[in-house]
């Protein structure tokens, strides 16, 4: 076989709207962070406070859970009808239902907005099976980092903008007149049309592109995209019946008999590919990957809770955008210039493991700065947030990777859809798992509980170390290829 090239160019339509469709999403998914808050407030003004978290809780939820519910259907009409019609339905329903969100007269229809655009977003598996169809091993960490990039991005944008833009008429700011909110304006009926309208625009921009992405499902018998023309001259091309002379004819009839005529030989076929959830490095990749998930959404939702604390860092929202900002920043530089070489040099295995090993330490460095006062503080939480971000994008890029690598041919949008499912899942239970770990360390009286919370993410992290080392394609491939004879 001949080598791969040292880099194969990226294929800049799919990988643009892929990177546009997960920047999307993750305003999409973490819209809620800052909006729902406010928004159930305005539905029950007269509701308790734990009545007001219950309804937030759930609407905030919803959305995940119904992705948990559709997207193993999704992954299987991914590789029956391909990638595009998936993505085009899930960008434009997002884009619709989201901005019907803005015009919610009440919390049920609310909730069914939410329930609606969960159920028809099927565009993470589908995007991540675009990514593995037009990319190589050479360029494939390179694709997936710009993907994490895009997600770290809209997980910024999300809160930020909800928070910027809801309730104009009320928090003020420089963008808003008094013109604007007269009563009964749009703006004063409709206090969180703003961020709803711009998380609608970014998920039809990602509508638009998908709607001129060529199907990249790779059919038998049929060329990768963006393959070169084949030319007729090729030898592969040359008709199996040629014209002859009547002296070659004459010929072979003269000379060939029944009798010395070779025989056939029958080709041999490998054997069919067996079924994912089958698969012990699938199962394994995709458990390790809705791990992934579970450990940095209690991340988020833990940091917030820990700065703003009395038994924490008793920090305001304005002083902890400084570090998350400077989180970002080491998100897009490593992303760009650290990850795809150092996959390069020491493998995805290896990353992936180092990865959940940079997050088990990052992880329980937060709650030490705690411990520390004055410029101390803020150095140990700064260095915390760098190697978070650091293992965030390992991790996650390295996750995604070895699903899409572990997948068995013919099933990748069946496997990114699965990986879709279980990521869904843990995004809508581990914010309330962390919250009441967070809750019941706060509560105790015995010294240092608030490390409790932190420890049992970093143990979880030592578990995805274990986990990762059980995976060996190596061990695999070698397995198909005697399979097969090879």
């Amino acid at each position: 076989m001949a080598a791969i090239k040292a880099t194969t160019p990226l294929p800049r339509l799919p990988i643009g709207m892929c990177c546009v469709t997960q920047l999307a999403f993750g305003v999409f998914v973490t819209l809620p962070f800052t909006t729902f808050v406010y928004m159930v407030q305005d539905f029950y003004p007269t509701a308790s406070d734990a009545s007001l978290s219950r309804r937030t809780g759930l609407l905030a939820s919803l959305s995940n859970l119904s992705m948990f519910v559709s997207s193993i259907p999704w992954g299987l009409v991914t590789d029956k009808r391909g990638r595009r019609p998936v993505l085009n339905i899930g960008n434009w329903s997002a884009a619709v239902t989201v901005l019907l969100l803005g015009f919610a007269p009440n919390y049920g229809f609310a909730c069914a907005c939410r329930v609606v655009g969960g159920l028809l977003n099927g565009t993470l598996g589908a995007m991540k099976a675009v990514i593995a169809d037009v990319t190589d091993d050479t360029n494939a960490p390179l694709a997936f980092s710009a993907l994490s990039v895009a997600w770290g991005v809209g997980a910024v944008l999300g809160p930020a903008l909800g928070g910027l833009l809801s309730r104009p008429c009320r928090e003020g700011g420089l963008l808003f007149g008094a013109t604007s909110c007269s009563p009964g304006s749009t703006l004063s009926r409709m206090p969180y049309i703003l961020p709803c309208l711009f998380c609608s625009l970014l998920c039809g921009l990602a509508g638009c592109l998908s709607l001129r992405l060529p199907e990249t499902i790779r059919r038998p018998g049929q060329p990768p995209i963006d393959a070169p023309p084949r030319c007729v001259d090729d030898a592969e091309d040359v008709p199996l019946l040629q014209p002859q002379s009547t002296s070659e004819l004459e010929l072979q009839s003269s000379s060939a008999t029944p009798d010395v005529l070779p025989p056939l030989e029958q080709p041999t076929l490998p054997p069919p590919p067996v079924r994912w959830f089958r698969d012990r490095q699938c199962v394994l990749c995709l458990l390790g990957y809705a791990l992934c998930a579970f450990i940095f959404i209690q991340m988020d939702e833990l940091l917030p809770l820990f700065a703003a604390a009395e038994e924490g860092l008793s920090m305001s929202p304005r002083s902890l955008s400084a570090p998350l900002a400077f989180g970002g920043a080491v998100v897009f530089a490593f992303t760009l210039f650290c990850y795809p070489p150092m996959v390069r040099r020491v493998g995805l295995r290896a990353s992936t493991r180092g990865g959940y090993l940079v997050t088990s330490l990052s992880t329980l460095i937060v709650p030490v700065a705690a411990l520390a006062t004055g410029g101390l503080r803020n150095a140990i939480l700064y260095i915390a947030i760098a190697f978070r971000s650091v293992a965030a994008v390992t991790v996650f890029t390295s996750s995604m990777l070895m699903v899409n690598k572990s997948a068995p041919a013919g099933q990748l949008g069946e496997v990114n859809g699965m990986g879709q499912c279980l990521a869904a899942l843990v995004r809508g239970l581990g914010p309330a798992i962390a919250g009441l770990e967070w809750g019941a360390s706060v509560k105790s009286s015995t010294q240092g509980a608030h490390f409790l919370p932190f420890l049992s993410i970093s143990l979880m992290a030592l578990i995805g170390i274990v986990l990762y080392g059980e995976v060996d394609f190596s061990k695999e491939q070698q397995g198909r290829m005697e399979a097969v004879g090879e």
